[in-house]
């Protein structure tokens, strides 16, 4: 089986608080088992030490992430572009994160 793999682009403006904006990769699989984690209710997520956006409930959260599939050429393209090793993702099967991308899920 040919692993697939999903590009996360997650950006959100709250107001006069702050802006987020990062990515994620994840092997698709993966991916799917972190959404199914994903709080049903309402929750907080914590960005640094004392910074927290609250989210109504897993589809508010959702509602700021696109998804997107992705090749592993792309990936490779991706990492050298922002001179990170795509090794660590195609090879160990962890994840890339870049800028302030949180997740919460009991399942990550």
């Amino acid at each position: 089986m040919i692993d697939e793999y999903v590009l996360l682009v997650s950006s959100g403006d709250w107001g006069d608080e702050f802006d987020l904006e990062g990515f994620a990769i994840f092997k698709k699989e993966t991916w799917e088992e972190v959404k199914e984690g994903i709080p049903d209710k309402g929750f907080e997520a914590y960005y640094g030490s004392n910074e927290f956006v609250t989210f109504e409930d897993k589809a508010d959260y959702l509602s700021h992430i696109e998804e997107k599939p992705v090749t592993v050429d792309e990936i490779k393209s991706l990492c050298s572009f922002l001179n990170i090793r795509p090794d660590r993702l195609l090879n160990s099967g962890c994840d890339i994160t870049y800028g302030l991308f949180v997740i919460k899920s009991e399942n990550y």
